[in-house]
C-alpha cells in the first residue's frame, strides 16, 4: 500500500526535525535550553522549528509502531513456517541496524575518543538496550534504534499473537482494540506515581518528563509498545474482515487535527507522547489503506513521498549521527556547540563560533542536513538493505512450511459484495499484497 509508505516518510521526516531542532543554529548558544517550552532567549527561526516539530511529538514513533502491526497482519500468510517470517524480518532490519550500530561505536571512538564499554556494545548488538532505563546503555550508540529493540521483542511475539488473534470474532477484535487503547493511557499513569530512578545519568532531555524511569516506560520500554503493535494487528484483521465504516483520508485528517491539538493542549506528558493520538493515528491509517485499496485520492501517494518511504528505515537509522557527530564532543574554552558554526568562524564568516546565525542559514542548514541524510540513506538502502533483504526472502522460501489445515490454508479479506461477511481466498494472496514485500517497519 503506497499511502502507508508515504506515511512512514513523513514520520521519519518528524523524527529528524525533532531532532535537528536541537541544535539551535539561530540561537546564540546557552541562550535557550533545547527543548524548554518557554521561548526566552530562542530566536525566531528556532521557535519556529520547535513549535512545528514539538506539536508533533506523539505522533511519529506511535505511526510506526501502528503501522507494524497493521502491515505484518495484513500481508500475513497463515500456516506460514515461524522461522521463515523471523529469517525474513531479521534480514530486512538488522543488516542496517548493525552497519550504523558499528558506524557509531567506530566515530564515538575515533572521532570523541570515547571507547563505548563493552557491555553497552553487546547490549546493543544484540538490541537489549530497549529494556533498561538508564540512559548510558539505552542511547550508548545510536540513540534513535531503541525502537529497533522494541520491534526486535514485538516481531519475536508475532507468530503467536496472530495465530491467537485470527482466532478471535469481530466484536473480540474490537474490544481487544480498546483494551490497548485503555491500558496504554492506564498504565503508565500508574508507573508515574509508584517508580523513579536512582542515580540518573542523563544523556538525552526529559523533555518535560519528572524522571528518567517514566521517560523510559513511557516511550521505550518494548512491552509498552505492545499496545500500539497489537492495535495495528486488529485493524488490520478487522479490514479484512470488511470492517464498515472507514472515513475517508479527508475525513481522517480532519480527525486526526482535531486529535492532535487536543492530546497537545489537554493530556499530562505521560498520556501524550505514548497515548493521546493512538485513535487518531489509526483512523488514518484505515483510511490510506482503504483510499490505496479503491483507487482513491491520497496526498501520500506522491512520487517522493513513496521513494522517501522506501529508504525512510535507512534515513531513520543514520539520521541522529549526522547531527550528534557535528556537536562538538569535547568541550571548547570559546564555548562553541557545533562545527557549522565554528567552520564559518573560522572562514571569518561570522564573528564567533557561539553566535546565533540569521534565520536563512538556519533553514539551509536544515535542507543540506535533510539533503545529505537522504542520499547516504538511499546508498544504505541500495547497498545493503535491499540485497540483503532478498537474500534473506530467497533464503526463506526454502524453509518449509508446517502442514496445513483446510482453514489455515484461506484467510479472509473483504466481501465482494460489501456485506462485511468475510470471503475466503487462498493464502498468500491478501488482496495483491506480497508478504515478501513488506517496507521495513521502524
Amino acid at each position: 500500500m503506497l499511502s502507508l509508505n508515504g506515511g512512514r516518510a513523513l514520520a521519519a521526516f518528524l523524527v529528524f526535525g525533532g531532532h535537528f531542532l536541537a541544535m539551535q543554529f539561530a540561537t546564540p548558544v546557552g541562550a535557550a535550553e533545547i527543548y524548554a517550552p518557554d521561548q526566552e532567549g530562542r530566536a525566531a527561526s528556532d521557535t519556529f522549528l520547535y513549535e512545528s516539530f514539538t506539536a508533533f511529538v506523539p505522533v511519529p514513533i506511535n505511526y510506526f509502531f501502528i503501522l507494524s502491526g497493521f502491515v505484518l497482519a495484513y500481508i500475513y500468510k497463515p500456516g506460514q513456517s515461524t522461522l521463515s517470517f523471523y529469517v525474513k524480518r531479521i534480514g530486512k532490519v538488522y543488516p542496517v541496524y548493525f552497519v550504523v550500530t558499528a558506524a557509531a561505536f567506530l566515530l564515538w571512538g575515533w572521532l570523541g575518543d570515547m571507547w563505548t564499554d563493552w557491555k553497552i556494545v553487546l547490549a546493543h548488538t544484540f538490541l537489549l538496550q530497549g529494556w533498561t532505563p538508564h540512559q548510558d546503555v539505552l542511547m550508548g550508540l545510536n540513540p534513535a534504534m531503541w525502537t529497533l529493540s522494541n520491534e526486535i521483542f514485538l516481531y519475536l511475539l508475532f507468530p503467536g499473537l496472530m495465530m491467537m488473534l485470527m482466532h478471535f470474532t469481530k466484536r473480540g477484535l474490537q474490544i481487544m482494540a480498546g483494551a490497548c487503547v485503555v491500558l496504554s493511557f492506564l498504565l503508565p499513569y500508574l508507573a508515574s506515581k509508584t517508580f523513579t530512578v536512582k542515580h540518573e545519568t542523563m544523556q538525552a532531555p526529559l523533555e518535560g518528563f519528572d524522571n528518567a524511569f517514566i521517560y523510559w516506560f513511557t516511550l521505550m520500554f518494548p512491552p509498552i509498545r505492545l499496545f500500539q503493535f497489537v492495535l495495528g494487528m486488529c485493524l488490520a484483521l478487522l479490514m479484512l474482515r470488511g470492517m464498515k465504516h472507514i472515513p475517508s483520508v479527508p475525513v481522517a485528517f480532519v480527525i486526526f487535527a482535531v486529535g492532535l491539538t487536543l492530546t497537545n493542549l489537554f493530556l499530562p506528558i505521560e498520556a501524550r507522547d505514548l497515548s493521546g493520538m493512538m485513535i487518531p493515528i489509526a483512523i488514518l491509517i484505515l483510511a490510506m489503506a482503504k483510499a490505496d485499496q479503491e483507487g482513491k485520492w491520497s496526498p501520500f501517494r506522491t512520487r517522493p513521498l513513496v521513494f522517501l518511504g522506501g529508504i525512510s528505515y535507512s534515513f531513520y537509522a543514520v539520521h541522529i549521527l549526522f547531527i550528534l557527530f557535528t556537536m562538538v564532543l569535547v568541550p571548547r574554552t570559546d564555548g562553541a556547540w557545533d562545527y557549522p558554526r565554528i567552520w564559518l568562524a573560522d572562514l571569518g564568516v561570522i564573528s564567533d563560533p557561539t553566535v546565533g546565525l540569521p534565520g536563512w542559514a538556519n533553514f539551509l542548514l536544515f535542507a543540506a542536513y535533510f539533503a545529505v541524510i537522504t542520499l547516504t540513506a538511499w546508498l544504505l538502502a541500495k547497498f545493503v538493505e535491499q540485497p540483503i533483504s532478498n537474500i534473506a526472502r530467497k533464503y526463506a522460501k526454502r524453509i518449509p512450511d508446517p502442514p496445513e489445515s483446510p482453514l489455515a490454508a484461506r484467510r479472509p479479506v473483504v466481501a465482494a459484495n460489501g456485506a462485511g461477511d468475510p470471503a475466503l481466498v487462498p493464502a498468500g494472496e491478501p488482496n495483491g499484497a506480497s508478504p515478501d514485500k513488506a517496507a521495513p517497519l521502524v
